[in-house]
């Protein structure tokens, strides 16, 4: 039994917010690290950069690579590919 002035651990009066915003940069909160798609928007958007010039090619594969190598794969075909 809870003395008064405990809390019990299952007190949900100030719960934490599920998720996480999403890593495209949409802003959607997320249980996993991208919305449905997003992961390809995330691609494209590097992709972009680097070829207007705003971003160089190892920062983007940097970027990429820091959420996973499967991520750093595409985005290195898509910035050969542009």
């Amino acid at each position: 039994m809870l003395e008064t002035g405990e809390t019990s651990q299952t007190d949900n009066s100030n719960p934490e917010p599920e998720g996480r915003p999403c890593a495209c940069g949409c802003g959607t909160i997320v249980r996993r690290k991208f919305a449905p798609g997003h992961d390809q928007r995330f691609v494209s958007n590097l992709a972009k950069a680097v070829a207007e010039g705003n971003m160089d090619r190892k920062t983007a594969l940097a970027a990429a690579r820091k959420l996973s190598p499967a991520l750093e794969k595409k985005v290195r075909s898509a910035v050969n590919h542009q």
